[in-house]
């Protein structure tokens, strides 16, 4: 999932941008890799083909601070790195319980910003892997609506479904808050989060990256929303989506039991 998305799902739980360390630590997993390099220590990944060997980082309890030196210090005392890595372009489950077991030392809006990306991620890529199929992934071999892909082709079309996935959420703050959350609303809302949470470099690297396609700003910047059913996947998959995000959030869910989320639960935007 896209840090643009981590952000506006945060906003449709209502998150306010002056609280500045839980938003930050919401992108934190994702912003670290400029310092950390490997996903599988912020994101918790487990091993390879099943095995029972997670990858784990016990997070440091500042984020201003950080620097490329300090962060590989700690890794070296402070994290696991996975025995059991076969690379591919699509990553293996998050193991959120590795999550809590090496950070209950974290502040609580540090906890909770990590912890809501981690289940954020979670959904999404779970979603993924319900709409494509990933199964030959270790042979980068891919299929997508019968059509077979390798990993370069996987990416653009998952920079696609995320890319739509932000169209989809703008239209979801538009019509609960009434802001238009296109390349400026990040400029002016998150921008300025970085740069008091983190470090000047890091904060830099970690806004160059989110970045909407030009036609997908234009038409949030125009709130125009008729080809809200015209992305890689039908509209109704991403309304869906999200709400197993949230649910996630708001309430919890066993693992692996994202298609039971029920229809009225509480703390529902209006998807």
């Amino acid at each position: 999932m896209l840090s643009m998305q981590h952000v506006l799902v945060a906003r449709l739980q209502n998150a306010s941008f002056d609280d500045t360390t839980y938003m930050a630590a919401l992108v934190l997993p994702d912003a670290i890799r400029k310092y950390s390099k490997a996903r599988q220590f912020s994101h918790f990944e487990k091993g390879s083909g099943g095995v029972e060997d997670s990858s784990y980082w016990s997070f440091p309890t500042y984020m201003k601070g950080l620097t490329a030196e300090a962060v590989e210090n700690h890794l070296k005392v402070f994290a696991h790195l996975s025995e059991s890595i076969t690379p591919a372009v699509i990553g293996e489950d998050t193991d959120l319980e590795a999550f809590y077991s090496h950070n209950t030392h974290l502040p609580d809006k540090m906890f909770h910003g990590i912890e809501d990306h981690l289940k954020q991620d979670i959904v999404f890529d779970d979603f993924v892997r319900s709409n494509i199929d990933c199964s030959g992934k270790y042979n980068d071999e891919f299929y997508f609506k019968g059509q077979k892909m390798d990993g370069k082709e996987l990416r653009k079309l998952i920079m696609d479904i995320e890319q739509h996935g932000m169209y989809v959420l703008a239209h979801e703050v538009y019509k609960n808050f009434g802001e238009v959350a296109n390349q400026q609303w990040f400029e002016e809302k998150v921008k300025p989060i970085f740069k008091k949470e983190y470090p000047a470099d890091l904060a830099d690297t970690t806004f160059s990256y989110m970045k909407l396609y030009p036609e997908i700003d234009k038409l949030i910047t125009d709130k125009d929303w008729s080809f809200l059913d015209k992305g890689p996947l039908p509209y109704e998959s991403y309304k869906e989506l999200y709400k197993d995000v949230i649910y996630f959030m708001n309430e919890g869910l066993a693992l692996g039991d994202m298609s039971k989320v029920p229809s009225d639960y509480r703390g529902l935007p209006d998807l």
